[in-house]
């Protein structure tokens, strides 16, 4: 939801399966029509236990970043002593390996820093917009992996209709311009769109004006809206962030 506003709502989702129905029941109540197909973005691997569990699912993976260089050659070293399959391409863009993941992989981890872990397209999480019937299989299959789900559609209530919708964030957290892995978090989240931008300083300075769903009042921090059984909790510096 590239430079939207999203606002988090405060109750806890325990699991990856209750914020994704968290997230849809948002949908139903809020939406003005029905949503575009969810898009599902699968964060970089992070952590020892997210490169083991996408060893059931995954057979590519790439390494990329701008690691010292005595590091990307001990990498180099342990690809070859690990003999893990691997191709390393040229270029302006740093380190660049494709790897084939097997086991021994998680012999290599922790990776040297700044390097960042990709993995390649594979079934059930093939594509990033996604049916609903795809969503669920994906979701079934995360594990300990980070994804955000994002669904665009027109909210009730606010005066622009464009970049509005629901996130998810699943194992991972929105911060001030996006999302970082963060396992065991998951986390609902309502974009309101860039059009209240225009509103801010005539409102609370929380960026939220009065008629938000028919009237979003402040609680301090917090949002509540009325009848929803819900409360929002502006992002940091007042409010929202912006993808």
């Amino acid at each position: 939801m590239s430079h939207s506003r999203l606002y988090q709502l405060l109750e806890p989702m325990p699991d990856a399966a209750s914020a994704l129905a968290r997230g849809r029941d948002l949908l139903r109540t809020h939406g003005s029509r029905e949503p575009d197909d969810p898009c599902a973005d699968l964060k970089p691997v992070t952590t020892a236990e997210q490169l083991a569990h996408s060893l059931a699912y995954f057979t590519k993976a790439r390494l990329l970043g701008y690691p010292a260089p005595e590091d990307a050659a001990a990498l180099r070293a342990g690809l070859v002593r690990l003999d893990i399959p691997h191709q390393e391409e040229d270029g302006d863009e740093g380190l660049l390996i494709d790897v084939e993941l097997r086991p021994q992989v998680l012999e290599l981890w922790p990776l040297p820093s700044p390097l960042t872990l990709l993995l390649w397209p594979a079934d059930p999480f093939w594509f990033e917009e996604s049916t609903e019937a795809e969503l669920d299989a994906k979701v079934a299959a995360l594990g300990p992996l980070a994804m955000d789900i994002s669904w665009d559609c027109p909210l009730r209530g606010l005066p622009d209709p464009k970049l509005c919708g629901v996130q998810v964030c699943l194992n991972s957290a929105w911060r001030e311009q996006c999302s970082d892995s963060e396992p065991g978090s998951f986390g609902v989240y309502r974009s309101i769109g860039p059009a209240l931008a225009t509103v801010r300083s005539k409102t609370t300075g929380y960026g939220i004006p009065d008629f938000v769903w028919g009237n979003l009042t402040p609680v301090g921090s917090r949002w509540h809206l009325p009848g929803a059984g819900s409360r929002v909790r502006a992002l940091p510096n007042g409010g929202p962030g912006s993808p």
